[in-house]
């Protein structure tokens, strides 16, 4: 299981929170098409970061979903965005293959942020920052093998606390227009 995107919740108007916040925190250099569609176009068909694509589209749940092709660095614009408009915010980072397996979340809300990951490089790296999120339930992160001080079963617990079931084969279909964003 693969999964990248960031969740925003509670946002009415894709649109206007397309245009108005999304679009102007982004490069002049990007081109727009909106395809009106019932499957997301596939963000893998363009892995360059020079030819990079980025997608936003609202779910079945009426959350906004955001994805893109950047290699690193995903939250850091995203969590800029969170902070700005004071927006609930969760992004998700799972890659769940050898031999560099990634379990990322990272969540926004009233101008708090926690962050959790577990990262295999050479060797299994955990960090966590920020005040324990209602989500964790008292999650101690303990266990020790650092491998699994946090994991995708961790993180798929955490969504459903969150109301977000990513193992839902709907919640990553779009219910509206899909703004795809191209780099010129």
């Amino acid at each position: 299981m693969n999964v990248k995107c960031s969740i925003f919740f509670d946002i009415d108007n894709i649109h206007d929170f397309f245009y108005s916040v999304l679009l102007p925190t982004i490069s002049t250099k990007n081109y727009i098409q909106t395809f009106e569609c019932e499957e997301k176009p596939n963000l893998s068909e363009i892995s360059n970061i020079l030819d990079c694509k980025r997608v936003i589209y609202k779910n079945k749940n009426s959350y906004i979903i955001y994805e893109d092709d950047l290699i690193d660095g995903g939250w850091t614009f995203i969590n800029s965005i969170a902070k700005k408009y004071n927006v609930k915010t969760l992004y998700l980072k799972i890659i769940d293959e050898d031999p560099y397996p990634t379990y990322y979340l990272a969540y926004f809300e009233n101008n708090t942020e926690r962050i959790i990951y577990n990262i295999k490089e050479t060797r299994w790296t955990f960090f966590s920052k920020g005040p324990i999120a209602f989500f964790e339930e008292g999650e101690q992160y303990l266990e020790k093998k650092t491998s699994d001080k946090f994991n995708k079963d961790k993180i798929i617990l955490f969504c459903k606390r969150l109301g977000v079931d990513i193992l839902d084969e709907q919640f990553l279909k779009p219910i509206s227009s899909v703004y795809c964003m191209k780099r010129k």
